[in-house]
């Protein structure tokens, strides 16, 4: 694999994950006992990943991952408080799974206010005035995918508790969980909640969405009325299930280890990174001075040292607009990379990196 630093964008698959699981081939719908065994097997998984997000598992909706979680929260939450008010509350820097549906609403007719996160930081005081009004959604992530910046949900929730507004809050934790606070410390604030399989150690095509007990949104896609009728299509059950082995074997503890030891090596590499007051232990933003974002990963690639410019699902896209939300300069911004670790991270794999990243800066560096 090279030395890996793009766990942001995905990981490699849990190692305790056995082959024993794919022989669990039954439809959790069906009667028979191949069914049951699928069934029972899927409910285990949901009480795992229900108990490391503090919550009931009548409260987790299994889906095929985070886009389809935040789709499904942003679209149901404004459906379902559409008498109540068309106004959504988001964020200027949120992922593109949350921006876009909230951008077609605004097309559609829906106000849509956009609170800054200058620095890192999202601005309560635009928001308390985002709030003195009554509100659909208020849609904010956890940590961004991009930067690493931590943005305070529980004062989100503090706030739309004192203006009355009535507002729905949904929280993009793909990045938070398991890899920023106690467990459960974004549930606890949440109506809705999204997170993804794939970036601690799950298969792609598997996610879930938090829906607190007493929340209720209409479902976005019908059919055979699988998960309680909230999502309907055969459940992947080989994908759950290797979604809760990888919560369970999820070594949260080692990141900030690693995350220090990274944080010095690309500081001594000569790289200027971009590190918000509060932030996450596994997402480091930096820009090498002079040096073009694209230029320096092709060379590290060509070098079996991988990470990224900027989030996976819109780096073919022009422009960085959640860069230009922090407040970087345009020459910062086309230096950027993105640098994630995991618990996997080695000290043989910081030192290559520290070594590449010399390398890069004696050859491309003015």
């Amino acid at each position: 694999m090279g030395h890996y630093f793009d766990y942001a964008a995905t990981s490699p698959v849990c190692a305790s994950i056995g082959c024993d699981v794919f022989r669990t081939f039954g439809n959790p719908s069906s009667s028979h006992a191949e069914g049951a065994a699928a069934r029972r097997l899927l409910e285990e998984s949901r009480r795992d990943i229900a108990a490391l997000m503090c919550s009931d598992p009548e409260e987790v909706f299994f889906t095929s991952g985070a886009t389809e979680s935040n789709c499904t929260a942003v679209f149901g939450a404004c459906a379902a408080r559409a008498r109540h008010s068309k106004v959504i509350v988001t964020d200027d820097s949120e992922h593109p799974s949350v921006a876009a549906p909230v951008a077609q609403l605004e097309s559609r007719g829906y106000t849509v206010v956009r609170i800054s996160t200058r620095g890192g930081r999202l601005d309560t005081d635009a928001l308390r005035d985002a709030l003195s009004q009554p509100v659909a959604l208020v849609s904010i992530m956890a940590v961004n995918n991009e930067t690493g910046a931590v943005y305070d949900i529980p004062a989100v929730r503090r706030e739309i508790d004192r203006s009355g507004c009535g507002a729905l809050l949904h929280c993009d934790a793909v990045q938070g969980f398991l890899k920023y606070g106690r467990n459960g410390f974004f549930t606890s604030q949440c109506d809705l909640m999204s997170v993804s399989a794939h970036k601690i150690g799950g298969l792609k095509g598997c996610g879930a969405l938090f829906v607190r007990r007493g929340v209720r949104i209409p479902p976005m896609l019908l059919g055979g009325g699988q998960e309680k009728g909230f999502r309907s299509g055969t459940e992947n059950t080989v994908g759950i299930y290797c979604f809760a082995e990888a919560a369970r074997n999820f070594g949260s503890s080692a990141l900030k280890g690693v995350y220090e030891k990274t944080l010095d090596a690309v500081i001594r590499a000569g790289l200027s990174p971009h590190i918000p007051e509060s932030h996450c232990y596994h997402i480091i933003s930096a820009s090498m001075p002079g040096v073009r974002s694209e230029t320096l990963i092709n060379y590290l690639s060509s070098v079996g040292v991988y990470l990224s410019a900027s989030s996976a699902c819109s780096s073919k896209k022009k422009g960085n607009r959640v860069l230009e939300a922090f407040g970087l300069a345009p020459d910062e911004i086309n230096s950027a990379v993105r640098i994630s670790v995991s618990p996997l991270t080695g000290d043989e794999d910081i030192a290559a990196l520290e070594s590449a990243l010399l390398s890069a800066r004696e050859r491309f560096g003015k």
